[in-house]
């Protein structure tokens, strides 16, 4: 299924809790707009032409993916033109499956850089730059000292 917006958000989350498992939202201003609400992307895409996904205000949380063992870096998919994943307080953001791409280095933008990015045990943001005309694009990988404490924990 596909939902797509000209003039608004896509998606639009005032309180209470949207559930996303595939599909493709595309909109013009933002894909999905959160203010308040609880907002679960398990799969599927956001593309938008000026932000992805805005999580807005202070007591939101978006989700994307699940909190597992298995990391996907293809899904859920979120794009912009403008900025990937916007923040303007302490929202919340919990990474655990996906990629994160805006152009002109903007992945991921938080107004409050002090409201931790929650990931997988073991696992980080990582930005890359690619591209002539910047493209960020954010991804999970494997916190390489976390992950060498551990297995040298489990030898011994």
């Amino acid at each position: 299924a596909e939902i797509q917006s000209e003039n608004n958000a896509g998606i639009e989350v005032l309180g209470g809790t949207f559930n996303m498992y595939s599909g493709h939202i595309k909109a013009n201003t933002a894909g999905v707009r959160n203010q308040g609400g609880l907002v679960n992307i398990l799969g599927g895409k956001v593309t938008a032409n000026v932000r992805a996904i805005e999580n807005l205000g202070t007591t939101g949380i978006v989700t994307l993916g699940e909190n597992d063992e298995v990391v996907s870096k293809e899904l859920p998919y979120i794009f912009a033109e403008g900025t990937g994943y916007y923040s303007d307080g302490t929202a919340q953001l919990h990474f655990y499956d996906g990629i994160i791409t805006g152009l002109n280095n903007n992945a991921i933008v938080r107004d409050d850089e002090t409201t931790a990015i929650s990931t997988p045990d073991n696992y980080e943001v990582t930005n890359r730059i690619s591209g002539n005309n910047s493209n960020a694009i954010a991804i999970l990988s494997k916190s390489n000292y976390k992950a060498v404490l551990q297995e040298y924990f489990q030898k011994l």
